[in-house]
């Protein structure tokens, strides 16, 4: 992953819980200064120890850990880097949804040897969608249950999201998202 995923990280923890708790958190996982240039890629290993970290001193899972960063994700380095991005691939959640692929390939440009996960939106009833995410990673399903909620927040669509299917392989993840938006 890129030195931005942990400096994203570091910032949700410094606004959130303070310097003491960050440092903290870098000694148990190990991770120096050097591992937050925004445009160097790392080893997903540092990311994995920065959530253990960060779960371990928060008293929260890392499931928790990796929800709420999908939501600072979103509503706060995405606004701050990305939000004209964002708001030209999509102008509402689900015009968004769809055009991630779209999006993810943009990106590549900018970042040499991006690897990014791919998502397609079905939609099966007038307010019920299913999101299928696939990734060449692992254990990410949190943080993209986190980032959806974020995206729910940014473009102000209440939604519920469960989880209808997930497929582990030595290639990676295949997960299905049931997606209902909540009429106000």
């Amino acid at each position: 992953m890129y030195g931005l995923v942990h400096t994203s990280v570091r910032d949700m923890i410094l606004q959130n819980h303070g310097t003491a708790t960050w440092e903290k958190i870098r000694a148990i996982a190990g991770v120096g200064d050097e591992d937050f240039l925004a445009m160097n890629s790392y080893d997903d290993s540092i990311i994995l120890s920065l959530v253990s970290a960060a779960s371990e001193t928060l008293e929260i899972s890392s499931d928790q850990c990796l929800d709420e960063f999908g939501q600072f994700w979103v509503l706060d380095t995405a606004a701050k880097h990305y939000r004209e991005m964002i708001d030209g691939f999509g102008h509402s959640i689900w015009t968004l949804l769809k055009n991630l692929d779209h999006m993810h390939d943009r990106m590549t440009s900018t970042f040499h040897g991006y690897d990014p996960p791919s998502f397609f939106l079905e939609n099966t009833t007038h307010n019920t969608y299913l999101l299928h995410y696939r990734s060449s990673r692992q254990g990410l399903t949190p943080f993209v249950i986190g980032l959806l909620k974020g995206l729910a927040i940014h473009f102000k669509t209440p939604i519920d999201i469960s989880i209808e299917q997930e497929t582990l392989s030595p290639e990676g993840q295949h997960t299905v998202f049931r997606i209902r938006e909540r009429k106000i």
